[in-house]
């Protein structure tokens, strides 16, 4: 229902009677006159109340403009204004009289309309008499504004409602307004929709029609019905409540429609808004005027939602002896890490800052600090906020988007479920035109195909390429996801899709907001980051590789067969575009289902790996977007830098030109070669981070540990010969000290340790794989120049920590009586005795863990005073186990293995490790043939073993096994840019173009392309090239003589 009181002055009254003026009264002259003069008085009101309603319906038209919800208010307006005309112009005569009370001056009285429920309209006149303001402590308040109720309402006839007429009676309206009575229904205007449109309105609002208000033209898709009900309507279920004076003292349209604005933006309670939680989608930063604009889109509950800030500065630091010539600078209480006091330089502009951070490094040779910072990420990091926040702020609907402007930002946990489609295209060859495209969205999919005359339930027939592409960015932009992804989608799918909407003319549509899509190359060799407005985009095969799944090939084919059993539709043939141009034109119905296949199995990968889950978590730990798949320093300043600032300190900008010392690397142990039984494997849980955590190795804590070396408390705390102070500090290596209690990363890896034990503990694999990542990529970023924090002292504590390590733990466990056959790293192999059964094995190695365990934890309270993290378990028992030699050698090699486990139920499995069956530049050939050798060995089964290998090397010399000759190698760069020419490389140059992996076989002629062989193969290569090396070593081992069984001449006798 709504309430207008309507006049040119506070409580105007319309300066009739209108029960006189309806009235048959005696015609005297003066009578006639009074009336004639009352007649001219009520036209005026009706102008000025006329001039009112246009004035409301302005103010309500830029009301709604920002809510979003136009269509139903200008059918609302368009109705009041009806009605309006209607009862003041043509029932002027009507009677409609109100007795006198006692006591009061009844010279005048105001009109009201009352729309109530079902749409019937009273007119009430309201007694004004004296019209001196009241106290505001005394005025009943409705919808924020001082009024008095009205009297009850008299009701009127009830008039048809307006927009439930036919086309014929619509005399000139729009069509979406000449709704039919099958429309209306009976309910209001705004309720007159089906279900499937209603678009999830509140269950209050959707009930019965005396329960819609108002608050049913304003409660729309992402607003607050609490807060409506709250603010415009105090007891919903009472039809009769009024919501407040609309339009209260002017009649002047322009002052109207400013005091109406200013009642709904600023004034009254309706300002009031509530707490929403969003999911980063997007970030960037971008310039308007030279102004900088930070720009997040988030996953709200319903929707996606836009934040904009355009209120914080860039910055970067300097000394404070340093002069600058732009920005606004300010002393700040902080230090850089050599403990010189800087000063803030804020810019308006990016753009202004690099120009001043390349101007001191050119002209004074100083490297402005945190320089590098990108504004986008700061403003979310210095808040702690990684991937989901709390949106504290009004919101206004722009293009159907929630939009915040300048909102309070909090951390908060839980990010939301997010809404994934994979799609694929099909094109005539490489860069030719898009023939069809493919999607799957939860249980919905689509497939657009450009053959119009064509009707088939597989797919929606379009007529051209241009309108494939529009009706796939139609349907995108209705199932409104999230996250885009396929396989290869970024390199080719995005590309091509851009390439030909290019070439048809039109913009590629696939964001939200204003829809910017687009695709750029990074600095790696032929990697592409997609850039879509509002949405994630994430190729399937690196998002697949960087949660940790390794695999021969990541091919969509030998992925979804490995992972899923099941593979693509399209029969194996040798040239791939043909056959698609073929089922183009012969079987569309087969094309379409192809595509889409393509699609489902990406999606299937994304469910059966969480790889969705996992992204979420990692951006939930890192503060990476999504798409960013790499980006450990990143990741490490997103973490690091609020919490140094914190402590007082800013960090300097990352030197690519800085020389590094070189760290050691991982201590790996000289090998004892041969073939043993009972091998134990004890490894370090996470050596790297317990080493950080037990000894506080930090950038921070170095810098304070070497302050406190350093300072003068030095001299003061020297007794008999000792320095007191460097006692109390944690020694390092290469004159490393750190602090004992001021450090940032211990703290930190303690707090991802917990959680990732805490997520072990749900079986959340998901959190716990993208914690694992996280904590053992912090020594690696330590540990490179890339990393603002580079110092040899960090990595080299942590190395040669571990090197310290391994080494004593190895001769602890010989001092208990096992041999130690090798080690690597975080890891020792331990041979304990042919003569012990699997069960006890397994029972020696949990008892040697917990012997080094507590020999750690008393050597680090003993020697620094701290608690060991350091933590051994038993990991593995090879019932056998295989130590090869290197090549022409009696040494022991390195990172080189192989054994046998037993599983649970009993199975046996080939391991190995560093080997040609673990190498991909390998043939298969090889590869089969030495993980079978393997499996014969470690089973004893040695009586057979010599005609087997026989049979292997004759079936290749008489061509049985051409499919397992294919090598297949990567190129890094163009074939011409090789100074040398291996076989892949040439291989590479007879194909012609630049291809990043090649296929190849060895001919007489040399190596040539798979598919371009034109010369015999060379099949005494392969016996000595990839059969030999894979059998000879382990073959040595039990007596056999590969060369003898492989020689031809043997053969003949």
């Amino acid at each position: 229902m709504i309430t207008c009181i309507v006049g040119d002055r506070p409580l105007r009254v319309v300066h009739a009677r209108i029960a006189e003026l309806a009235g048959r009264h005696p015609k005297r002259p003066d009578e006639l006159q009074r009336r004639d003069v009352e007649q001219r008085r009520l036209l005026g009101g009706v102008r000025d109340s006329v001039r009112a309603g246009v004035g409301l319906g302005v103010a309500l038209l830029a009301h709604v403009l920002r809510a979003g919800v136009l269509r139903p208010c200008i059918r609302a307006g368009v109705g009041l204004l009806d009605r309006l005309h209607r009862l003041l112009v043509l029932r002027l005569t009507s009677r409609h009289e109100r007795p006198r009370q006692e006591g009061r001056d009844h010279q005048t009285n105001d009109l009201l309309f009352h729309v109530g429920p079902h749409h019937h309209i009273s007119i009430i006149t309201v007694e004004s008499g004296d019209h001196r303001p009241r106290s505001p402590k005394r005025q009943p308040r409705y919808l924020g504004c001082r009024t008095r109720p009205p009297s009850a309402p008299t009701q009127l006839p009830w008039l048809p409602f307006w927009l439930a007429r036919t086309p014929a009676k619509a005399r000139g309206l729009p069509f979406w307004l000449a709704r039919t009575p099958a429309k209306a229904r009976g309910l209001p205007f705004w309720l007159a929709r089906t279900p499937a449109k209603a678009r999830g309105l509140p269950f209050w609002l959707a009930r019965t029609p005396t329960r819609a208000t108002l608050v049913g033209v304003l409660a729309r898709k992402n607003t607050h019905p609490d807060a409506l009900v709250a603010v415009l309507a105090r007891k919903i279920a009472n039809p009769t409540v009024w919501v407040g004076v609309l339009a209260r003292k002017y009649a002047n349209t322009a002052v109207l429609a400013v005091n109406f604005s200013t009642f709904f933006t600023s004034t009254y309670p309706f300002r009031y808004y509530r707490r929403v939680k969003g999911t980063l989608l997007t970030k960037r930063w971008y310039e308007s005027r030279g102004r900088l604009y930070l720009e997040y889109w988030v996953r709200l509950d319903e929707g996606a939602g836009r934040i904009v800030v355009d209120r914080e500065p860039a910055v970067f630091f300097v000394a404070r002896d340093v002069p600058t010539q732009a920005g606004t600078r300010r002393a700040v209480d902080l230090e850089s890490m050599d403990h010189k006091p800087v000063d803030a330089v804020y810019f308006t502009s990016q753009r202004a800052l690099m120009d001043e951070r390349d101007r001191l490094l050119r002209e004074q040779h100083y490297l402005a600090m945190e320089a590098d910072v990108w504004p986008s990420d700061r403003f979310l990091m210095e808040r702690f906020i990684t991937g989901t926040m709390h949106i504290d702020g009004e919101p206004r609907r722009r293009n159907g988007v929630l939009e915040w402007r300048n909102p309070k930002l909090t951390p908060a946990d839980a990010p939301h479920e997010l809404r994934l489609l994979s799609f694929d295209i099909e094109t005539e060859g490489l860069h030719g035109r898009v023939l069809s495209i493919a999607g799957v969205c939860g249980d919905e999919s689509r497939v657009f195909v450009d053959r119009p005359d064509v009707d088939s339930p597989h797919f929606i027939s379009c007529d051209g390429e241009a309108a494939v592409i529009r009706a796939f960015q139609s349907w995108l932009q209705e199932v409104d996801p999230d996250v885009l992804t396929g396989w290869n989608v970024i390199g080719f799918d995005l590309r091509v899709l851009l390439e030909r909407a290019k070439k048809n003319r039109m913009r590629l549509r696939l964001g939200r907001g204003r829809g910017r899509t687009s695709v750029r190359k990074t600095n790696r060799r032929g990697g592409m980051i997609a850039d879509v407005e509002g949405r994630v985009v994430l190729d399937g095969r690196p998002t697949l590789q960087a949660s940790g799944y390794y695999a021969e090939r990541y091919s969509l084919e030998y992925t979804s067969q490995h992972l899923l059993g099941e593979g693509k539709t399209l029969r194996k043939v040798e040239d791939k575009a043909a056959e698609i141009l073929r089922l183009y034109h012969d079987e569309p119905d087969q094309l379409a289902i192809y595509n889409l296949k393509d699609c489902v199995l990406v999606q299937r990968i994304f469910a059966k790996q969480d790889l969705l889950g996992f992204v979420l978590e990692r951006q939930q730990l890192t503060g990476l977007e999504m798409d960013r798949l790499g980006g450990s320093v990143a990741a490490f300043d997103h973490l690091y830098l609020p919490r140094l600032h914190r402590r007082g300190y800013v960090a300097p900008t990352i030197d690519n030109d800085a020389d590094g010392a070189d760290s050691p690397g991982g201590y790996v142990m000289d090998s004892t070669p041969g073939l043993f039984r009972n091998v134990l494997v004890l490894d370090f849980k996470s050596l790297y981070p317990s080493i950080i955590r037990t000894f506080k190795v930090d950038p921070y804590g170095l810098i304070e540990g070497l302050r406190q070396i350093d300072s003068n408390m030095v001299s003061d705390t020297v007794q008999d010969g000792v320095n007191m102070v460097s006692d109390t500090m944690i020694a390092g290596f290469r004159e490393a000290y750190f602090h004992p209690d001021d450090h940032i990363l211990p703290g930190l890896i303690e707090e991802l340790w917990a959680a990732r034990d805490e997520a072990k503990k749900r079986g959340d694999t998901a959190r716990s794989t993208a914690i694992k990542i996280l904590m053992n990529s912090f020594y690696g970023v330590l540990g490179t120049t890339g990393c603002r924090f580079f110092d040899p002292r960090l990595a080299s504590s942590i190395t040669m920590r571990g090197h310290q390590i391994i080494q004593e733990t190895r001769d602890l466990i010989e001092e208990l009586g096992y041999e130690v056959v090798y080690g690597d790293t975080d890891s020792v192999f331990v041979r304990v005795g042919d003569e012990h059964a699997p069960d006890e094995a397994r029972a020696i190695g949990h008892q040697l863990a917990a012997r080094v365990n507590r020999h750690w934890r008393d050597w680090c309270s003993r020697e620094h005073g701290v608690e060991s993290h350091l933590e051994m378990e038993f990991e593995t028992h090879y019932v056998r186990f295989f130590l090869p030699t290197k090549r022409n050698s009696t040494e022991g090699s390195k990172k080189r293995y192989a054994g046998w486990v037993l599983r649970a139920g009993g199975e046996a499995e080939v391991v190995v490790k560093g080997m040609e069956a673990a190498r991909t530049d390998w043939t298969r050939l090889a590869r089969d043939f030495q993980l079978e050798l393997f499996r014969r060995v470690f089973a004893d089964e040695l009586d057979g073993i010599r005609a087997w290998v026989k049979e292997v090397v004759l079936s290749v010399r008489e061509g049985r096994r051409d499919d397992e000759l294919v090598y297949t190698k990567k190129l890094r760069r163009h074939p011409d840019e090789y100074t040398n020419t291996p076989p892949h490389v040439a291989a590479a140059k007879i194909l012609g173009g630049n291809p990043r992996r090649i296929s190849y076989v060895i001919t007489h002629a040399g190596p040539q392309p798979h598919d371009m062989v034109d010369s015999p193969i060379d099949y005494e290569h392969y016996v000595d090239k990839q059969l030999q090396p894979a059998a000879e070593a382990i073959l040595a081992e039990v007596g056999v003589d590969f060369e003898r069984l492989a020689d031809r001449q043997v053969w003949l006798f």
